[in-house]
């Protein structure tokens, strides 16, 4: 009810006038309008109504709230039975901790029914406000029909007048009918008003995004350090650099940032005149903007590859640079003050790219090398295609006074992100699931090469000490993990960044090609490469080529699965056997653990039993040619 200034006078509309209460006041008038449902009683200075009135007010009231619901329910239920057309409050900290997997936004991964094929994307990067800006048209390929468009974004501001889809085959707009972010699973939303049809190509145009330069050293982020101006004073200097994995991409603009949704690129970076721009491809052009004193440098077009693997950077650094026997050109980018500290990194880069071509058979497909040397940087380094961003400390040495484990750290970085090229870059894991699957074998080939390029260091000695000694320490702890790992959440990534993933994956690298022999597992990663180049992997789908390369001898799957989908590793009691020949040894297995009870393991944890298939290998005093033998699970000899 209102009081008396927000009355709404009826004028030419029927009335219906009620019969007066019992005592009520002479002038008392009790008004309903029918069509608007007000009510108007003059007494005074308040009003009342009768108990009759009320009665039917209410009944009027419920009334309309069950045919609201009623009809609410009858066009819910005419919706498309994929998708329920409704928004809830996508910020909310309270959803429910199980989501309706029936609801497409409600999962953590993205649905595959329409699959990136190329981004056109353009960046405004402006160091002074320290901000940026872009825009970007994906080209998809629906796989299934589906009236829901979704892609990554996170702590962007886009205006939903800047967001399209086109349908490539006719040239005209799919009409969207509504969007929204849901921040829980840090998705971008569009619904739309009729399917997309399977088979056919659209555009998915964002023309405007803006994000903000942070300095927390993901998506697009802004790196400072210390630089003296002309006058002598100690000023900060500004850069700005990218990194993208596991899922940052999706902070520098609207994609499918999941590793399995692999794309090309085209970049186009606009900038102020001082500074200047990199990106994977190579430089094509550079023009200055029609009145402005602004810039855009264009580059080539990359190579197929996930969103983790795109980078930007901006600067004014200087670069060194060389020249590799097959023309392709490497540099090396860092601060004035330490330029010259960098020729180690160039000179290891160009080594460790000779190497690993030589190796697997394979050119890098793209046709420069930049080495991007920030100040800041979340890890040592990061395997961007055509553009590596180092850790400033982690890459500048002396060679003539840098202590000797110093250059070996550095090189192992170099090596290490180069390895990835070829695994990570070029077949990548399908899901973060198999994360071991390419830093495994990037730490592993980094020794490999450094043992290549570097005999005197001995690598091949010191990985025992420096990898595998670590990686049985940390497995032998129950709070351990197997090297595949689900991992259900994205958010969840970041914490098997670990030296299980990175040293046991080393370590059972080697053993495995300890008893395949060189031969094998050098075809079998060749054959790999050359039939995953450009596309996606799991784990299974490696073995299968050790296992053809093997000749099928050997059951690589059966064996490697009891190393990588259970944690820890055995240990091997040999003892003699008393009621038989001083030449027979029983050997057997048991599952080494560091400071814990029998007590508190479940053999029913593991789908092994945490047992594991070994392969022995003996000799004998007369016998010096090492013999190996199979220990299988729930045996001894």
């Amino acid at each position: 009810m209102s009081d008396g200034k927000n009355r709404k006078q009826i004028s030419g509309k029927r009335q219906i006038r009620s019969a007066t209460r019992p005592n009520a006041a002479r002038n008392d008038l009790y008004v309903v309008d029918v069509q608007d449902a007000d009510v108007k009683h003059e007494q005074g200075n308040g009003f009342f109504v009768t108990y009759r009135t009320a009665a039917i007010l209410i009944v009027i009231f419920v009334l309309v709230v069950v045919c609201v619901a009623l009809i609410g329910g009858l066009v819910g239920r005419a919706r498309s039975n994929n998708r329920q057309d409704y928004i809830v409050n996508t910020t909310s900290t309270s959803l429910p901790t199980t989501l309706d997997p029936s609801i497409p936004w409600y999962r953590v991964q993205l649905p595959k029914n329409l699959m990136p094929s190329h981004y056109n994307l353009e960046f405004t990067l402006d160091l002074d406000k320290f901000k940026f800006t872009g825009n970007v048209v994906i080209t998809v390929t629906c796989t299934s029909d589906t009236d829901v468009v979704i892609v990554h974004t996170r702590q962007l501001n886009i205006s939903q007048d800047n967001v399209a889809v086109k349908d490539l085959s006719t040239g005209s707009d799919v009409e969207i009918t509504q969007q929204f972010e849901f921040t829980r699973n840090r998705f971008y939303v569009l619904l739309m008003k009729e399917n997309l049809k399977s088979g056919k190509e659209y555009e998915i145009t964002f023309f405007e995004f803006k994000g903000m330069l942070r300095q927390d050293l993901f998506g697009i982020y802004l790196s400072s350090y210390d630089v003296r101006n002309e006058d002598g004073m100690t000023v900060k200097g500004y850069a700005i650099a990218s990194q993208f994995e596991p899922t940052y991409a999706r902070k520098a603009f609207p994609c499918f940032d999941e590793p399995a949704m692999k794309a090309t690129f085209s970049i186009s970076i606009i900038r102020a005149h001082r500074y200047r721009s990199l990106s994977n491809g190579k430089k094509l052009s550079t023009n200055k903007l029609h009145d402005s004193s602004w810039y855009r440098d264009v580059f080539e077009t990359t190579p197929v590859m996930s969103t983790y693997h795109l980078a930007v950077v901006l600067s004014d650094f200087d670069s060194l640079e060389l020249t590799r026997p097959n023309g392709k050109i490497i540099r090396v980018w860092a601060r004035d003050d330490v330029i010259s500290q960098t020729q180690f990194a160039l000179n290891v880069a160009n080594w460790s790219y000779g190497y690993f071509e030589e190796y697997f058979g394979v050119e890098d497909p793209i046709q420069k090398s930049d080495l991007f040397v920030v100040p800041d940087h979340p890890a040592k380094g990061m395997e961007n295609w055509g553009l590596i961003t180092l850790r400033e400390s982690a890459t500048i040495v002396d060679e003539e006074k840098s202590a000797a484990k110093v250059l070996e750290d550095t090189a192992d970085l170099i090596a290490h992100e180069i390895a990835h090229m070829w695994f990570g870059n070029m077949v990548t894991p399908k899901w973060w699931t198999d994360l071991w699957l390419k830093e495994g074998f990037a730490s592993m080939f980094a020794s490999e090469a450094l043992n290549h390029i570097f005999p005197d260091w001995r690598m091949n000695e010191m990985v025992i000490a420096q990898s595998v000694l670590p990686a049985l320490e940390m497995d032998a702890f129950m709070n351990s993990h197997p090297l595949s790992s689900p991992i259900n959440n994205p958010d969840d990534i970041v914490q098997f960044y670990d030296v299980v993933t990175y040293w046991k994956g080393l370590s059972v690298i080697y053993m495995l090609r300890y008893f395949v022999g060189e031969t094998i597992f050098r075809s079998a990663l060749q054959n790999y490469i050359k039939k995953y180049m450009y596309s996606n992997a799991d784990m299974d789908e490696l073995w299968e080529e050790f296992s053809e390369a093997a000749n099928s001898r050997l059951q690589i799957k059966e064996i490697m699965d009891t190393w990588t989908l259970q944690k820890g590793y055995p240990v091997v009691t040999l003892s003699r056997d008393s009621s038989s020949s001083m030449r027979k040894l029983n050997v057997k297995q048991s599952h080494f653990t560091i400071q814990t009870e029998v007590s508190d393991i479940d053999i029913n944890d593991s789908p092994y039993r945490y047992q594991w298939f070994i392969y022995f290998a003996y000799l004998t005093h007369t016998n010096r040619t090492p013999k190996g033998r199979w220990l299988e699970m729930n045996s001894s000899e």
